[in-house]
């Protein structure tokens, strides 16, 4: 079996009109392999894939778009009557905002594997808002990312794009396969998607989370054909610079494998004719994934054509 996804390349083609076509060499190991066998199985099942395109400051979402999008989804909840967030955007992206709000989505939603009460007793109108609340908090973090480090050299990005099977199907991640989570990152990477409800502990130590509660602080444990695509790089010396203080105080033990800190890679991206400033700007006129092609060495062994993203999506199961 694993023959059929042995030397495999990812093919993805941006835009309605097919304008930037990008393509991933897929590296060979345990996760990647049960990745592709899951992402093969969502594609010839037409599950729905719904991508978000985060970070891309000439995108065309700026800062007051999501953050009015965010306020659209807290207002629904609260002429629900149920339940009351008091927290708002108000021009200004501030971690007290990302920690409660993102906090008042884990209360209201629950788990993948038990949902909340109030989840249950909602309509589809209440879930999509809930989901909102996690969407757009995580597209302002990016956003208030891209900005902080394209004022430091404007030629960094920490774009990225999450695109995520509606209820797929998955497994469980092996303990013997942490070895694979790294903080050292390329350009371009193809990862793993947090396809779970909470927080990584890198998440938690980076922002100083003060907010969360134990309970919703969960390293990835549950691997589905769902990916992201990192349009930056990352360095586990920096990053460890970065966070070890703060582990210190709270008796996090780093070396510990099983935080899976970092990022599972599953892909390398092929380098193009263009340099990344020019790779960026053209995606970000084209934020739109069009089709995706599984090839093992010249041979098509998947393609589909990818309908465009909805704004919004919600879980259609209460169990």
């Amino acid at each position: 079996m694993k023959d059929k996804f042995s030397d495999c390349r990812l093919s993805i083609e941006w835009g309605r009109d097919k304008s930037l076509t990008l393509e991933w060499d897929i590296l060979d190991h345990a996760v990647s392999f049960f990745w592709l066998k899951l992402f093969h199985s969502c594609l010839s099942e037409e599950i729905s894939l719904n991508s978000r395109y985060v970070g891309f400051l000439q995108g065309p979402r700026d800062q007051d778009f999501v953050g009015n999008l965010l306020n659209e989804c807290i207002d629904t909840i609260n002429e629900d009557g149920r339940y009351f967030i008091e927290d708002r955007y108000e021009g200004e992206i501030t971690q007290e905002l990302l920690h409660e709000v993102h906090h008042h989505f884990s209360t209201l939603m629950g788990d993948e594997f038990s949902k909340s009460q109030f989840w249950i007793d909602s309509n589809t109108t209440i879930h999509s808002a809930i989901c909102g609340l996690n969407d757009y908090i995580h597209e302002l973090e990016s956003w208030q990312s891209a900005v902080d480090v394209n004022e430091v050299d404007e030629e960094i990005t920490s774009a990225y794009v999450t695109s995520r099977f509606f209820e797929a199907k998955g497994i469980e991640i092996q303990d013997d396969w942490n070895h694979l989570f790294s903080l050292d990152g390329q350009f371009g990477d193809l990862t793993l998607h947090y396809d779970q409800i909470g927080k990584t502990w890198l998440e938690v130590l980076l922002e100083r989370d003060e907010v969360i509660i134990e309970d919703d602080i969960r390293p990835l444990s549950r691997l589905t054909g769902s990916f992201n695509i990192n349009f930056f790089e990352t360095d586990r010396e920096y990053l460890l610079d970065t966070i070890t203080p703060y582990a210190l105080s709270k008796g996090i033990e780093l070396e510990d494998s099983s935080l899976r800190l970092g990022h599972c890679c599953l892909g390398r991206l092929r380098e193009s004719n263009m340099d990344r400033e020019e790779l960026i700007s053209l995606l970000s006129k084209n934020l739109d994934i069009s089709s995706i092609t599984l090839m093992q060495n010249e041979e098509v062994i998947i393609r589909k054509e990818i309908p465009k993203s909805k704004e919004r999506y919600f879980y259609s199961k209460n169990k």
